[in-house]
């Protein structure tokens, strides 16, 4: 499992990956992250997002450019992609242990 936390973004976005290498997974740093932006559903929110009772159920990105900020992606311009979207650290995470392990089999 690879959270954003432990990439300093502002999303935890927790996912799962499968390989037949070893991966380490990159932990979690929530207490340091603070809270957290999300990233989902067919639109930004730019007010608070609110539950039907009126009170506050998180945080979630307020525009596109901000959904690129906290994601760590800036070359997206369509919200459903973004919000589908793996952060770039998480490759570069997972790619540099894949790289790591090629190595050491060659």
């Amino acid at each position: 499992m690879v959270c954003g936390s432990a990439f300093g973004l502002g999303v935890r976005r927790h996912r799962h990956f499968e390989s037949n290498a070893w991966l380490t997974p990159s932990g979690c740093f929530h207490e340091r992250q603070g809270r957290p932006v999300g990233v989902y559903g067919d639109h930004p929110e730019p007010q608070p997002f609110l539950r039907p009772n009126g009170t506050r159920r998180g945080l979630k990105a307020t525009s596109d450019d901000h959904a690129r900020e906290v994601m760590g992606i800036d070359w997206m311009t369509d919200w459903d992609d973004i919000a589908d979207a793996i952060p770039p650290a998480y490759t570069e995470y997972l790619g540099a242990q894949l790289l790591e392990q090629l190595e050491m089999a060659a």
